[in-house]
């Protein structure tokens, strides 16, 4: 093997004996400082990949006797500090679970003891597990010597060398030059000026450079109330905090203020943790010597203080602090301190709790003695301003100003051009405070009048703790006032409404403050007044919840047009809580949005009396129920429904009336009323009125012609007026006509064909969810030409459009040959341009439209179209002609017997389905559906080749 291999491994096998011993001499610990000092990062690598850390190992302490064992853990967990529990007596629990967190500094409120950390105690929570002596600390020159200390030593001069020594057990160091030193005992201090007296005799012409090296370690005892009591290993530096530190810090019980150093017996010094915590005083803070006993008492008298001081916590006390001590030790008062309102809780002689207040600003209380279990709360002062008035909502400046006597609205505003642009100057609000109630009211302002004339009577007095809130002309105002209307509703009592109306169909609708002598003029102003889209004047309800709190409701007729005009006139009426106030628009359907009120007064129905309801129908803009007012009479009722339409017979209503009189049953009679005017006639509640329309009064009809006339387009038509006399006043028709083309299109044929498309599709799914079935149950399959069939049937129906057309013999009319057609409202007539083609669809292979040839006959158009399909009926082949007649052959095959029979340009060969087949039985359906597609195919088709469609 290697030598240089085989010496390092010795040297591993030795560091790992002395990293996994319990107990080495003096001779392992000189060689293991020898490895340490000559490490390389070879070495470190080696012992990387067996497993071990040199480095932790050779800053490992030292140690001589048997030490406590101590894991590192990976991660620092810190350790449960003391609860509030464990110091009053109750059961100990973690302080994750029973410590609450501590307010703000100076900002709590009562702090019970429960909720309180003993203070001092968190200084350990993070403590580390284990302690390793720092070797780069800078040593004093007080430090006193004693074996196992290293000096380094550094010749200079005429010799240069350097080495370390170390003091041995007897108290000497072997000093190369010099012999044999005795330095144990002395000061670091005193070894030097020794040392280098002695080489400036003894070795001349070389200086010395002395420093510290390693430090020795010892052995100290940290007893009593610690979190881990026990023999440690320290290093010689160490001081009573030091120990404390690597014992885990103190227990649940242990004493801060009375912490023990004890040598030999004896007791050396007393360590107050208060004095280091809050004064960072360390002068009791005594360096250790070997054999040292740290001894912590168990706890001493408590008293708790919490509330308005810096630092609320239970404390310590030495035994004879006061109030006033106590006080200074939480750091003082916190700054929203009430001086004038504090109390203690103290344990009576008999074992009850009793509580004194306190007044702090008096020195007889500050000067109280303390009792074991005292806790102490200062209160905080009111957390509400006074003297102040705000200024809030739509302005360059808002936030609070002082408050001073007589002040004003106008003090809080500046000129109007300071004013922030779009301010509503008909609409502020101001909410005041009562301090005997605690209640909140508005108060409504007038800037307009303010900012004109700062004398004005607008110009109110304001008070303390007055908010003025100021709005924009299109500022939601009804959301920026909740947090004044949602106080309203909660301080109203039981037999009360709370003051606050509703106002709908305004430009801000929403919920509104009731101010001191609000009217109907004021709420729409609070409202920003009337919606710009033409608001109705001449209808609109307030609507009034009954003040014995019964839940009905009562409606009021505002006449808008004369309250608008004349605010001071005695129908601006004055607003009551809950009042709601309904405003309407020309075009609003005012039927709609007194649904909910309708409702309302339904539910108010009794034995003794009906709905205060009337029913309006017939030739009116808004029919519906509306609600009955007083003295409300027919006239009344038109306005409510937006007036009569222009189909209206304005001289006569019939009223339906019913007739209680006989208690045995109710009789309904029917009152006519033919009049000039309907304003005396009153209604009753239950009325239906009916207003008829004008006779003759119709909506306009129109026909459309389009195509080869000469002025193509819509036209007006008379009662009864026909066919022919619309082409008339068309101008008649173009050279270019063809008039075996046209196509006449009815709106109710269209319907017609709708319903007869939808009862197809119908039936069609209905057999095929059959035929499923059936096909589930018996098992046999149905064919895949017959489901396809089906399938391309029904995709045909559901794409299909109908358009309603109607065969005429238009030539024949046009020849007085024939019946003229009198026209409906919606009727279409279509005249294309002379065609040329002959159209082949159905069950052919290529459905085509070819150019007419009068020398060929059917048979060669179907061929020119690819022939028949497999499902082709042939023998049931027929021609659509131009004009929409349907011909079929007689006499043969493919033979027709007049000229109309014959093929003509225009015409359409139908080749139908085969229903007959064996492939498609039992599909009856399917002959009535490829008839009607044909059909609505060909009109579709025509309508396609006119371009002006």
């Amino acid at each position: 093997m290697n030598p240089k291999k085989h010496s390092l491994l010795n040297e591993l096998i030795i560091l790992s004996f002395l990293m996994l011993s319990f107990e080495l001499n003096a001779q392992d610990l000189s060689q293991a400082r020898e490895l340490c000092k000559n490490l390389n990062a070879t070495n470190r690598a080696i012992a990387s990949r067996a497993g071990y850390d040199l480095d932790q190992i050779c800053s490992a302490p030292n140690t001589t006797l048997p030490v406590r064992e101590v894991v590192v853990p990976k991660e620092k967990i810190p350790r449960p500090t003391v609860s509030a529990a464990a110091v009053i007596g109750t059961k100990t629990k973690q302080v994750s679970e029973t410590i609450a967190p501590v307010a703000v500094v100076g900002m709590g409120t009562d702090d019970g003891p429960s909720q309180l950390r003993p203070f001092g105690y968190d200084l350990f929570a993070n403590a580390p597990t284990t302690f390793a002596p720092a070797e780069s600390i800078p040593v004093s020159a007080d430090y006193i010597l004693g074996p196992g200390d290293t000096l380094d030593i550094l010749f200079y001069g005429k010799i240069n060398n350097g080495f370390s020594l170390e003091i041995n057990r007897e108290g000497f160091v072997d000093f190369p030059e010099l012999g044999p030193v005795g330095l144990a005992g002395m000061t670091y201090g005193e070894a030097k000026k020794v040392l280098q007296a002695r080489i400036a005799a003894q070795v001349v012409g070389t200086k010395v450079s002395i420093t510290m090296g390693s430090l020795r370690t010892m052995q100290i005892f940290v007893l009593g109330e610690a979190y881990k009591p026990g023999a440690y290993t320290v290093s010689a530096l160490s001081t009573i905090t030091h120990a404390l530190i690597i014992s885990g810090g103190i227990s649940d019980i242990g004493s801060l203020r009375n912490i023990q150093l004890k040598r030999s017996g004896k007791e050396i010094a007393t360590l107050d943790l208060y004095k280091l915590l809050l004064d960072g005083d360390t002068s009791n803070d005594f360096r250790l010597q070997p054999a040292d006993v740290i001894y912590i008492p168990t706890i001493g008298k408590l008293a708790s203080i919490g509330g308005q001081v810096l630092r609320p916590a239970i404390y310590e006390l030495l035994g004879d602090e006061d109030l006033r001590e106590l006080i200074e030790i939480a750091g003082g008062l916190g700054p929203k301190a009430n001086m004038s309102s504090a109390s203690v809780s103290r344990i009576s002689p008999e074992g009850f709790m009793n509580v004194i207040d306190l007044d702090l600003s008096l020195e007889s209380d500050l000067d109280r003695s303390i009792y074991n279990g005292d806790h102490f709360n200062v209160n905080p002062i009111i957390n509400e301003k006074i003297s102040t008035v705000s200024l809030v909502g739509h302005v360059y400046y808002p936030g609070q100003f002082q408050y001073k006597k007589e002040m004003r609205v106008s003090d809080l505003l500046s000129q109007i051009d300071d004013q922030m642009p779009g301010l509503d100057l008909h609409y502020a609000v101001i909410t005041r405070f009562d301090k005997l109630t605690g209640h909140l009211s508005g108060i409504k302002v007038d800037l307009g009048a303010i900012l004109a004339d700062r004398g004005s009577e607008q110009n109110i007095f304001l008070q303390d703790r007055d908010i003025l809130r100021l709005f924009s002309i299109d500022s939601d105002r009804s959301s920026l006032l909740s947090p004044l209307t949602n106080a309203l509703k909660r301080q109203t009592r039981a037999g009360e409404l709370a003051p606050i109306a509703n106002i709908s169909g305004a430009r801000l609708p929403g919920a509104y403050p009731i101010t001191k002598g609000m009217t109907i003029k004021d709420l729409i102003d609070s409202a920003g007044g009337l919606r710009p889209d033409y608001p109705d004047l001449d209808y609109a309800l307030l609507i009034r919840e009954d003040v014995n709190l019964s839940g009905d409701i009562e409606i009021l007729s505002v006449d808008l047009r004369h309250i608008l005009s004349n605010p001071r006139s005695d129908k601006n009426l004055t607003i009551n809580p809950k009042d709601r106030l309904v405003l309407f628009s020309l075009n609003d359907n005012r039927s709609n949005l007194l649904e909910s009120t309708v409702n309302t007064l339904k539910s108010q129905t009794r034995l003794d009396k009906n709905a205060k309801l009337v029913n309006v129908a017939g030739s009116i803009k808004f029919p519906g129920t509306y609600p009955i007012v007083e003295n409300m009479t027919i006239d009344d009722l038109i306005k409510a429904a937006g007036g009569l339409t222009e189909s209206a017979y304005r001289y006569y209503a019939e009223i339906a009336r019913i007739d209680l009189s006989d208690p045995e049953k109710a009789q309904r009679r029917i009152i006519q009323n033919n009049s000039t005017s309907f304003s005396n006639v009153l209604l009753k509640s239950g009325d239906s009125i009916q207003f008829r329309s004008l006779p003759e009064f119709g909506d306009i009809r129109k026909v459309t012609l389009n195509g080869e006339f000469a002025f193509p387009g819509s036209y007006v038509i008379e009662n009864g007026e026909t066919l022919l006399s619309v082409i008339e006043r068309a101008g008649g028709l173009k050279d270019e006509a063809f008039i075996k083309g046209a196509v006449f299109m009815r709106a109710e044929l269209k319907a017609k064909e709708q319903k007869e498309i939808d009862r197809l599709i119908r039936l069609l799914n209905k057999d095929m969810t059959t035929e499923l079935l059936v096909e589930a149950n018996s098992g046999i399959t149905t064919s895949s030409v017959q489901m396809n069939t089906r399938n391309k049937a029904l995709a045909q129906l559901t794409s299909i459009q109908p358009i309603g057309r109607l065969v005429i013999p238009l030539k024949d009319i046009l020849n007085s040959s024939a019946d003229d057609i009198i026209l409906k409202d919606g009727d279409r007539l279509i005249v294309p341009k002379i065609s040329q083609e002959v159209s082949i669809i159905g069950e052919v292979r290529r459905p085509v439209s070819v150019l007419f040839d009068p020398k060929i006959r059917q048979k060669d158009y179907i061929e020119k179209s690819g022939g028949y399909t497999e499902t082709a009926d042939r023998r049931a082949v027929y021609v659509v002609k131009a004009d929409g007649d349907v011909m079929f052959a007689r006499g043969g095959l493919f033979r027709f017997g007049f000229s109309k029979d014959r093929i003509e340009a225009g015409d359409t060969i139908v080749v139908p389905l085969d229903v007959d087949d064996s492939r498609l039985n039992g599909m009856p359906l399917l002959a009535e559906v490829s008839t009607i597609v044909y059909q609505l195919a060909l009109g579709a088709a025509a309508l396609n080749t006119f371009s002006n469609d």
